[in-house]
Parts: C-alpha cells; structure tokens; sequence
C-alpha cells in the first residue's frame, strides 16, 4: 500500500466525495499536506486512524455503520500486524545480544587466562601495562 493516498484516492477508500476529503484536507483533519507540485498527500496510516476515530466524532460523515466498522477493523488488522513486524524485531534484536553477549565472555575468560600467564610473555606484559 503506498505511504501517501491523493485526494482521489481517499475519497474512493472511505467513500466520500471528493469534495468532502478536500474539506477533511483543509480543515487539517487529516494530516494532509501540499506537495511541491500543490497536490494534497495524505498519509495513509493517518487517513486510515482518521476514518477509525472518525466514526464517533463526525458520525454524520460516515455513509453507513457497516463501513465505520470495516474501516475499524482494518485499522485494528494493520496495527496488530505492526505489533507483530515489532515482536519478531525485538526478538531478533534479543538473540543478537544473546550472541555477543556470549563473544563478551569468552573473550573476558581469554583476557583473564592471558593475564594470569606466569611466564611474562610480551602480550601478557603489554596488556598489564
């Protein structure tokens, strides 16, 4: 899905005509922003909360119950899928320290084996000094 909808675009997912998404747009409902070009970019993920939160607050805006409801499950589908992306990250992230946090070890016994080396080696003295 693209990270930003154009107003046509908006209008077809909730709905609404163009004129009304244009409204949303003006009065800052949305989050939209001109581009460069002047063209109204409205991105998704806040579109999408928009039209979820909106149910309650603009209730009037809203063609029917069924679509708030589909508009709300779809919101709560894409968060629960971020949750998920979020999950395996960190679980990623944790084997990653599990990992180096085991080098980390092994190289502190090493040190301190060299470090206890009686016979004065070169790298045993450089190390101490």
């Amino acid at each position: 899905m693209n990270e930003v909808l154009s107003l046509h675009e908006a209008s077809k997912i909730s709905g609404k005509s163009l004129a009304t998404v244009r409204r949303w747009a003006r009065e800052s409902l949305i989050g939209a922003k001109k581009n460069s070009s002047g063209h109204w970019e409205i991105p998704t993920r806040h579109f999408k909360a928009y039209l979820a939160n909106g149910v309650n607050l603009h209730e009037a805006s809203m063609d029917t119950k069924d679509e708030a409801k589909a508009v709300q499950n779809e919101a709560s589908r894409m968060l629960h899928e971020a949750l998920n992306r979020e999950r395996k990250i960190n679980d990623e992230l944790r084997a990653q320290v599990k990992e180096k946090d085991s080098a980390l070890l092994k190289l502190t016994f090493e040190m301190k084996a060299m470090l206890e080396d009686k016979s004065g080696g070169i790298i045993s003295r450089w190390i101490r000094s």
